[in-house]
């Protein structure tokens, strides 16, 4: 897939550069370089929409809405950063321990006329399977004193994410569920109250991600052993796919999108400085998406997805982290 191909390329260039730099140009006493394995609690959830066409005033109203908790989420990763002079680069990669996560809530909204009634509702049990996140940093540091750093910087990366929920309890209050005629909320006593196993796995979501930041990062070393560490980025674009696969009825929705300046993050860390090479860091940060809708397509059973030309699917995220880390500076 061409897609996967761009990302690995992109990190073995930027791995490359690093190296090359390092082996080659590097003067120790202008430069540095370390690593910094870490382990990160991740608390949040991602939203996933699909909008349908209102076809007498043309506005779009919500149709579906599918909440995958974060609740929580354990990664596990790597930073390498080094600096020469006033240049500035960096690598990170991060992975996750697949576990179970929280609940996958599923929403609809089927009432033709009452577009606010929540009709259909199930929960399920959501556990993270895949994940995975490398991306490079550029930037430039300026230092008006010793004790003090300005490093505006450049951002580009991928992520990969799988989530898959098993077992369902559900309340459906749609006509065809409850064979009244008419719909009722899914809180209603007429709505169907069913159970699913939690042996058996209902809906599978993967989302990937080629994403950019533009942000700065300030340094604070007040006293020789104590460092502060601040960052704060926005993305001016996010190229985003998502795929939800319904197993049960063998059918596939696809999301594709562009979203630009929808996602914010920042981060502020500590660090104790033990000798010239070890510190240990404790951080906490996090990243707000805005909802971004964009084009859907669907797929029955094993034929290719075609796209929907009245309905629109979109994402948001929200997560927070906190993370402990050990600094190894080679020099």
């Amino acid at each position: 897939m061409k897609f996967h191909k761009l990302y690995r390329n992109l990190a073995a260039a930027i791995f490359t550069f690093i190296c090359c730099t390092t082996v080659h140009a590097w003067d120790s006493s202008k430069g540095h370089l370390s690593f910094e394995p870490f382990f990160s609690y991740q608390y949040g959830k991602i939203g996933e929409y699909l909008y349908v066409k209102d076809m007498p005033n043309q506005d779009y109203r919500k149709l579906s809405y599918l909440e995958w908790e974060e609740q929580p989420v354990w990664l596990y990763g790597l930073n390498m950063d080094a600096r020469y002079s006033h240049l500035y680069l960096g690598l990170s990669f991060s992975s996750a321990i697949p576990y179970s996560c929280g609940k996958m809530h599923d929403s609809d909204w089927l009432n033709t006329n009452d577009h606010g009634m929540n009709t259909n509702y199930s929960v399920s049990n959501n556990s993270i399977h895949n994940y995975i996140d490398v991306s490079g940093k550029f930037g430039f540091m300026f230092r008006p004193e010793e004790k003090f750093r300005i490093m505006p910087m450049a951002e580009i990366g991928y992520y990969n994410l799988t989530f898959k929920a098993k077992g369902a309890e559900g309340w459906y209050g749609d006509a065809s569920s409850t064979k009244l005629g008419y719909d009722v909320s899914w809180n209603s006593p007429y709505a169907e109250h069913f159970y699913i196993s939690n042996s058996e796995n209902v809906i599978e979501y993967n989302q990937y991600s080629l994403y950019t930041f533009l942000g700065c990062r300030l340094v604070l070393i007040p006293i020789n052993r104590l460092e502060f560490d601040m960052d704060v980025a926005v993305s001016p674009y996010s190229y985003v796919v998502s795929i939800d696969k319904h197993l049960l009825r063998s059918i596939k929705f696809k999301d594709e999108l562009d979203a630009y300046f929808k996602t914010f993050k920042g981060r502020i860390s500590a660090y104790y400085i033990f000798n010239d090479i070890i510190s240990a860091g404790l951080s906490l940060g996090g990243t707000y998406t805005l909802m971004e809708l964009g084009k859907t397509a669907v797929s029955y059973g094993k034929a290719k997805y075609s796209n929907v030309a009245n309905e629109k699917g979109g994402v948001d995220r929200q997560t927070f982290n906190a993370t402990f880390s050990v600094r190894i500076s080679v020099f």
